[in-house]
Formats: C-alpha cells, sequence, structure tokens
C-alpha cells in the first residue's frame, strides 16, 4: 500500500518505511543523536558558564559586605535598630559600625507610619566597642 511516497508495512499499522522498506538510514539516525548531543552539551556549557559567574559576584558581593563591618576604633561602632519598631518596642537592635548602620537607615526609611510593635523592651547593649576588629556590646 502506497501513501505519498512511502510505504506501510503490513502488520504495523502506521509505520512509515521509506520505498526500499527500511524504517531509516543508520547515517540519518546518528547524524540526528550527533545534533542532538551537541545542543545538550551547549546548554550544559552555558549553564556551567552561568553558575561560575554567579559564584564569582556572591563571593565579591560578600568581600564587600565583610568589609563594612570591620572597625577600627570604639568611635567607628554605634547601636543601631535592626526593624521598624526599635528595641523600646520588641525590635531588635545592635551593635555595628556606622558604615554598616548607614544601609539600615536606608531601609528603616521605608518604614509605615502605623507600624503595630510590641510594648516590650528588648534593647541588648548600651554601649558599643570595637573589640578584634568588629562591633560588640557590652
Amino acid at each position: 500500500m502506497f501513501h505519498k511516497n512511502k510505504l506501510f508495512k503490513p502488520g504495523y499499522p502506521g509505520k512509515i518505511m521509506d520505498k526500499g522498506g527500511r524504517n531509516k538510514k543508520k547515517g540519518e539516525e546518528l547524524s540526528i543523536k550527533i545534533k542532538h548531543s551537541k545542543n545538550i552539551l551547549i546548554f550544559a556549557g552555558v549553564l556551567i558558564m552561568l553558575l561560575v559567574a554567579m559564584v564569582i559576584l556572591l563571593r565579591s558581593t560578600q568581600e564587600q559586605s565583610q568589609s563594612i563591618k570591620v572597625c577600627k576604633s570604639n568611635d567607628d561602632c554605634i547601636l543601631q535598630n535592626k526593624d521598624c519598631c526599635g528595641c523600646s518596642m520588641g525590635g531588635q537592635s545592635s551593635c555595628m559600625t556606622k558604615q554598616e548602620a548607614l544601609s539600615y537607615q536606608e531601609i528603616l526609611k521605608n518604614c509605615p507610619e502605623n507600624m503595630a510593635c510590641i510594648a516590650l523592651y528588648n534593647c541588648g547593649p548600651g554601649i558599643c566597642r570595637c573589640q578584634n576588629g568588629k562591633c560588640a556590646g557590652e
């Protein structure tokens, strides 16, 4: 039985064969597998390059954030609120460098005016000092 220059093989309904009665040439199958393998290798290579770029970016960001946490004297350290409520209303505060405190202050500018806070005194240290290059409270 012929259909558009193809032959339906009896006993295998719907299976299209070439005119010689063969399914596909071995070379065609191999070429399709090679093309498929190349595409997978290219995709894997691009994915690996993206992962390496992300690791490099994260490391440089961590190094920058660590550098603003280093103090040299007691004057570099201050007590800073870490959330919108503040430590006198159930929030948190901690000793940190003035540079690190600036980033918290920028974030805290976006606090809502009608923030509901717990009336709980949660303040930690009263005095911040530089100890071994890190701000710590007493």
